[in-house]
């Protein structure tokens, strides 16, 4: 509320509502903040998208601040490219999808006990799935990065390469 009471606007974009609850989260808080202060511009955004993809969009979002945009612009302008962002991964290991839930035990120990690495994107609806299967992370490196070179089709705007403890 300091911000609020400053005469500061919010815009919040959350992870996709299909991966975690904090954009229902923060919808209903807005909606309780600007009830106490009618005149603050309070803006929840859905981001569709998760890890850098969502890391992209609030590095623009804060990209456009600095360049005096107010936070009605910023909101509208990241709800307009939201789906435009693009991502894929893979995991080290199936067993954090079985931890999710996102894959039976049988399927992940097989797929651990062979080297299969799902490669991963998110949908328009925010959700994750692998849409291909390759051996080794060797393989499923060599393929995103063919992936996206296909996807670019020539158009690079920004391209951001994340690892967890991976650095090769």
């Amino acid at each position: 509320t300091a911000a609020i009471e400053k005469g500061k606007d919010i815009v919040y974009i959350s992870c996709s509502s299909a991966l975690s609850g904090s954009i229902g989260t923060a919808q209903v808080v807005a909606k309780e903040l600007q009830e106490q202060y009618p005149d603050a511009g309070i803006y929840c955004i859905d981001s569709l998208i998760s890890s850098l993809g969502q890391g992209h969009l609030l590095i623009t979002a804060s990209q456009l601040r600095a360049e005096g945009k107010g936070a009605a612009e910023v909101a509208e302008y990241i709800t307009s490219i939201r789906l435009q962002v693009n991502q894929c991964g893979t995991v080290d290991s199936m067993e954090y999808l079985r931890r999710a839930g996102r894959l039976k035990a049988s399927k992940a120990f097989f797929g651990n006990l062979f080297g299969i690495k799902p490669l991963i994107i998110s949908d328009t609806k925010g959700q994750n799935y692998a849409y291909k299967k390759v051996k080794g992370m060797a393989n499923a490196r060599a393929a995103i990065a063919q992936d996206i070179l296909t996807a670019a089709d020539g158009v690079y705007e920004t391209l951001y390469i994340s690892h967890a403890d991976d650095e090769e």
